[in-house]
């Protein structure tokens, strides 16, 4: 019996050593959470998934409004030779109404307070704002700036823009902070044959 009594419980120094693991665990746990930026994260799910949606929705775009099926042979009526800011504008109109039969847009609007795209942009029913730049020639040039790739192919990465027939801008969270590049502002270029985006990781 007394061998029996001896038998259960802990000796001090057990419980000591597995109080000092279940600390560093702890420890390691909280500094992890208190890295993890739940607005950033949401950030990046919300961007991944607007690449996915605009990247559809140039398919449609290209599909039914281009006779060569590419970018740059929009039914837009806009003349290549004609590189006016009026006809820049024009041209963004134009685009973006063509984008927003394949999106879930909730409004378009004509005076761009958000700096997105110039003078038009549209904003879809999940809070996302985009806008549209757009050049028949395909030579826009939009230097480095930070990008999020297609879901299967990563989160971001820096990555220069050239050549682009379109450039897709958009806020995955609308009004709201930061209103930073990489932060909660993406873009997606367009090239003639659709979404395409040569990444060099950051």
């Amino acid at each position: 019996m007394k061998n029996d009594a001896k038998k259960q419980g802990f000796t001090l120094a057990e419980t000591l050593i597995t109080l000092a693991i279940i600390g560093i665990c702890a420890a390691m746990l909280i500094t992890t959470i208190k890295n993890i930026n739940p607005n950033e994260k949401s950030n990046i799910v919300m961007a991944r998934k607007a690449v996915g949606n605009f990247t559809d929705a140039t398919k449609q775009v290209l599909i039914f409004n281009s006779t060569t099926k590419k970018m740059d042979n929009l039914s837009c009526g806009t003349s290549k030779d004609d590189d006016t800011d009026a006809t820049k504008q024009a041209n963004a109109k134009c685009v973006t109404e063509l984008y927003a039969k394949y999106l879930q847009v909730s409004k378009l609007k004509s005076s761009d307070s958000t700096g997105l795209g110039g003078q038009y942009f549209g904003e879809l029913i999940d809070g996302l704002t985009f806008g549209i730049e757009y050049d028949t020639n395909c030579t826009l040039k939009e230097g480095t700036t930070i990008q999020v790739l297609p879901p299967d192919e990563g989160v971001t990465s820096e990555v220069i823009v050239s050549g682009a027939c379109a450039i897709i801008y958009y806020d995955v969270n609308g009004a709201k902070e930061p209103n930073m590049v990489g932060k909660d502002r993406f873009s997606i270029p367009v090239r003639k044959s659709g979404v395409k985006i040569n990444a060099k990781a950051g």
